[in-house]
C-alpha cells in the first residue's frame, strides 16, 4: 500500500494548481487612458471595456438620462471610469462600437455600443438605450477595484 501512495504522490501534487495559476491580476493605469477613450482588456476570456469619459461625454451621458434604462447621472458625480463587459445582455453577442447611433431626434447623434444581431444599443456608461431600440438590461459590470489610479481585476 505504501508503494502505491509513494508512486501516485507526484501525480496528485502536479494536479494542484500553482499560486500563479489560481489568481491572475490584470492592472490598468487609469491615467494612461485618454479622456474620451476606452481600452479593452480580456478578463476571464471575456472582452471588458474601461471607458474614461471627458467633458463632452459627461454632457452626453447626462443628456441621455431620459433615454436610457439605467441610473441617472449628474455632472460632478460621474465616476472616473465605467467598466463593463462588451457582451450583449440579450443573447451574448459581442457589441460593436459606433461613434454615432441615431436616436430619435436627428440633432443628437450619440455614440455607444450596438448589438448588430438583435438591434440593442447602449451608451458609453453601459446603460441600455430605450425608444428606438428594444429595452434590454444594462451592460454587466465586472468586479474590480481602483487603488492609486490603477484599476485591478482578479481572475480565478
Amino acid at each position: 500500500m505504501a508503494g502505491v501512495i509513494f508512486a501516485t504522490y507526484p501525480l496528485i501534487v502536479s494536479m494542484n494548481p500553482s499560486i500563479d495559476k489560481v489568481s491572475k491580476k490584470i492592472s490598468v493605469n487609469i491615467n494612461e487612458i485618454t479622456p474620451g477613450e476606452f481600452v479593452e482588456v480580456n478578463v476571464k476570456n471575456l472582452p471588458v471595456i474601461i471607458f474614461r469619459p471627458n467633458k463632452e461625454f459627461i454632457e452626453e451621458l447626462v443628456y441621455l438620462n431620459t433615454k436610457v434604462n439605467g441610473p441617472k447621472l449628474k455632472v460632478g458625480e460621474i465616476p472616473s471610469v465605467f467598466v463593463y463587459g462588451r457582451i450583449s445582455t440579450f443573447k451574448g453577442c459581442v457589441l460593436q462600437k459606433r461613434d454615432k447611433v441615431y436616436f430619435g431626434d436627428e440633432s443628437k447623434k450619440i455614440g455607444g455600443w450596438v448589438d448588430l444581431c438583435h438591434h440593442g444599443a447602449w451608451d458609453y456608461a453601459g446603460r441600455s438605450l430605450i425608444g428606438d431600440y428594444p429595452k434590454l438590461p444594462n451592460l454587466e459590470s465586472t468586479k474590480y477595484r481602483i487603488k492609486e489610479d490603477v484599476l485591478e481585476f482578479y481572475e480565478q
